[in-house]
């Protein structure tokens, strides 16, 4: 006697498909991939991201600008020396009392910026409008208590070096309140 041919229904590995409330069957997502920390421009010419010390960091470092960064780190440095470096958001990043406060950005090729901020979480300003007086004129203001100080060449660091001075003792100050 011949077997009975069974008539499962075969379903593609991922499971039956489902529908939207219209009845027609849902747009499959796609599966996530994995970041891998490679590609994009603000990962260009820096280090992989993991646990790394400042210093291998800065070894690693192929940017355009890498003499400039030294000079703007120690910069920052001078300024407070109760800071703490630490690369954080893939470059060096400076906390006091547990709390990043000033950060390098290295994205651009042309340019380096420290972004001055209140750290990772936005917290809630304890008085409106911008948070320091930038007479200097260094800062742009993405936000009232987030600025940018841009620098492509060392002639405009060693000429701003007085005043980015004064705008990391200032912005420590008022953001340490």
């Amino acid at each position: 006697m011949a077997k009975k041919a069974s008539k499962k229904k075969v379903l593609p590995a991922s499971g039956p498909k489902k529908k939207t409330a219209a009845g027609k069957p849902a747009a499959r997502k796609a599966p996530a991939r994995k970041a891998t920390g490679s590609g994009g421009a603000a990962s260009r010419g820096r280090p992989k991201a993991g646990p790394v010390t400042v210093e291998d960091y800065m070894t690693a470092l192929d940017h355009p600008l890498k003499a400039e960064v030294e000079v703007l780190r120690r910069i920052v440095q001078a300024a407070d020396r109760d800071l703490v470096e630490s690369i954080k958001w893939n470059a060096p990043s400076y906390a006091k009392d547990g709390e990043d406060r000033i950060t390098l950005n290295l994205s651009a090729g042309d340019e380096v910026r420290i972004v001055f901020h209140r750290g990772a979480k936005v917290k809630d300003p304890k008085r409106k409008g911008r948070l320091i007086a930038d007479a200097s004129g260094l800062l742009s203001w993405p936000a009232d208590d987030r600025a940018v100080a841009s620098f492509a060449t060392m002639t405009e660091i060693e000429s701003a070096r007085a005043a980015l001075r004064k705008i990391i003792t200032t912005w420590l100050a008022a953001t340490s309140v």
